[in-house]
């Protein structure tokens, strides 16, 4: 089946491809936020045998790759959103990894220290670059894999001390995981 808006969303199908006009995160009823079709997409894939969903809010990449900062904001919001509906649903289970990160930095971003206007948070955002930055990103994981970490986390190097993995070893180290 496939789905164009929310009203031909069907949980009730066996496959099916939405074909959006785009994922925002705002209330438009021409589509969904990121979080609403994380939380249907979790309810639709969830099996006795388990499954692997990737969310991704690309937008986050574009707009900083742009400097549109309040874009950005709202776009980190809604990942924000959808997120917590992953969190929401994972905490129901006790069979669910959820990992945050991201593949890269974008734009350089920093905040001015300037406290005088605190207010506007965009007039304190200022960027560096146009282009993909070396910055470091986190990485969250909700679900207890610790003794597998323990057991084949020793692959971490370290920069100014602080442990790390390269984005690429995520893949081969949740594969060995499953």
């Amino acid at each position: 089946d496939i789905a164009y808006n929310r009203t031909t969303l069907n949980s009730g199908s066996n496959r099916l491809l939405g074909l959006f006009p785009g994922v925002t995160w705002k209330n438009d009823p021409r589509t969904l936020s990121l979080a609403e079709l994380t939380s249907f997409s979790l309810d639709f894939l969830d099996n006795k045998e388990g499954f692997f969903l990737m969310v991704e809010g690309g937008y986050i990449d574009k707009h900083s790759h742009s400097h549109q900062s309040k874009l950005v904001i709202n776009e980190m919001i809604g990942f924000d959103n959808a997120v917590n509906e992953a969190y929401r649903w994972a905490q129901e289970r006790n069979d669910t990894i959820i990992i945050v990160s991201a593949d890269h930095e974008t734009g350089g971003l920093h905040f001015s220290r300037d406290t005088s206007n605190k207010d506007n948070i965009v007039d304190n955002m200022k960027w560096l670059s146009y282009n993909h930055s070396r910055t470091r990103v986190p990485l969250y994981i909700y679900g207890d894999i610790s003794n597998f970490i323990s057991t084949y986390g020793d692959n971490f190097s370290t920069l100014e001390d602080l442990p790390y993995w390269d984005n690429t070893d995520i893949f081969r180290f949740m594969s060995m995981y499953l």
